[in-house]
């Protein structure tokens, strides 16, 4: 087995494509992505068949949602919202605990330096709360 082969199942495939085209898009291109993608399918339902998958994407979908005008049902349009507004309150919470952490651990002498999701969050995103962090 070569290693593309191993690899093959990691990789995105064309759906899927389309689906983080539509996140990561600006305008033309995330609405021609959107369309492709949601073009007969069950918004609600392809989003919820794995939530571990989908969850981290909600938020980013909803910023895209707003950002480039995407069609989305009235139910899918509050089903975003409701993810974006748990990540928001998440994300709040989790960098208070590691703002507290830091001033503890510098005020004790000791360096701390964020790294991965945390640090992509705060320097990366436009809002921490499109970065999912578990």
């Amino acid at each position: 087995m070569t290693l593309d082969r191993a690899l093959e199942h990691l990789l995105p495939g064309p759906r899927d494509t389309l689906l983080l085209q539509s996140l990561l898009l600006q305008g033309d291109g995330a609405r021609d992505a959107w369309h492709r993608w949601s073009d007969g399918v069950d918004v609600m339902q392809a989003l919820g068949a794995d939530p571990i998958v989908a969850r981290p994407m909600l938020p980013l979908l909803y910023d895209s949602v707003r950002r480039n005008t995407l069609p989305v049902t009235r139910e899918t349009a509050t089903f975003l919202r409701s993810a974006y507004l748990r990540e928001s309150l998440r994300s709040k919470v989790y960098f208070e605990v590691a703002d507290e952490l830091a001033a503890a651990l510098g005020n004790g002498g000791v360096a701390l330096r964020l790294v991965k999701g945390a640090a992509m969050a705060r320097q990366f995103y436009a809002e921490p709360a499109l970065r999912h962090a578990h």
